[in-house]
């Protein structure tokens, strides 16, 4: 939006009409004005808070303990930054949502700077420490802050808490609030779904399509949430709801075409191809409309 904006700024500019006559005052205007154009074109594109955001030195240089105990050479430059970009922004900010946004981005940076302090440094061996200190520093801070939300309601960091620490409270407290309906987003139901899968798999078909209600767009969909309500049907033997999600799943997904493979032959006879393949079109023509339900789409009959 912004770019073509700056685009058609761009080109009002050059098709102004242009008087003879007006010799170099007017050459020097037109220059000014397109150095003006270029920057309000510019606040317009990045944004004015982003321009003026402080850099990552300097935050570092004003707030030293937000860096503190990082690594100080190159490596991991876009993990780090993440890191403390977010601490500086939140600053005495201690919400939960803050929290586990905080714990994921230690964790992509510890996943990184781990294989840097693998890297051995004949001639430079303060390197190793250094990003064997950044590695340590990830993994206390992550520690600190799972020990700071161990009771913690979030359904983020319930989710977390059981995926990386297998906590069972934590899990039966996520599960808990997926019952009562409390989750807000497809990201949520699919976490819940991951849990009920190969334990209770009509909980699972029953997430997956809460998840699916939140899409309006079928391109968006992780293309694995259409496998795995396949395997969860075939696991059923509802061949015939198998064989709809692997029509939907081959139409965003090449894979797909595997699935159909799969569940094709375990229709039973006499099939109606075309009624099922009508089902698919019109379950895919919902989620686009950002309308999916699965009881009004008939997908509870199918068998």
């Amino acid at each position: 939006m912004k770019l073509r904006l700056f685009s058609k700024l761009s080109k009002s500019f050059k098709n102004l009409p242009k008087k003879k006559g007006t010799g170099q005052m007017v050459g020097k205007f037109s220059t000014q004005s397109q150095f003006l154009l270029i920057f309000i074109s510019t606040l317009l594109l990045f944004g004015c808070d982003d321009l003026f955001k402080p850099t990552i030195p300097t935050i570092c240089e004003t707030n030293p303990d937000i860096c503190a105990g990082l690594n100080e050479d190159g490596w991991c430059r876009a993990e780090k930054a993440e890191i403390i970009r977010h601490r500086y922004d939140h600053l005495n900010v201690t919400t939960d949502s803050h929290i586990y946004t905080l714990l994921k981005h230690y964790e992509a940076y510890e996943a990184c700077i781990e294989k840097a302090a693998g890297i051995r440094h004949i001639k430079y061996r303060e390197k190793e420490a250094n990003r064997m200190q950044g590695l340590l520093t990830a993994i206390d801070a992550q520690k600190k802050l799972i020990r700071q939300t161990k009771d913690t309601n979030d359904p983020y960091l319930l989710y977390y808490h059981w995926s990386r620490n297998n906590d069972d409270s934590a899990r039966k407290r996520f599960l808990a609030q997926a019952r009562q309906g409390n989750f807000d987003s497809a990201d949520l139901w699919i976490k819940a779904a991951s849990i009920h899968l190969k334990r209770d798999n009509e909980a699972a078909r029953k997430s997956l399509y809460k998840a699916l209600s939140y899409y309006d767009d079928v391109d968006d969909v992780d293309p694995m949430l259409f496998e795995s309500l396949v395997t969860v049907n075939l696991d059923d033997e509802r061949y015939a709801s198998a064989y709809v999600w692997a029509n939907v799943y081959a139409e965003v997904n090449e894979m797909g075409q595997q699935a159909l493979a799969r569940t094709r032959p375990l229709l039973l006879a006499p099939v109606n191809y075309e009624r099922l393949e009508g089902i698919a079109w019109d379950v895919e023509a919902a989620i686009n409309d950002g309308a999916f339900n699965a009881d009004r789409l008939g997908l509870w009959r199918l068998k």
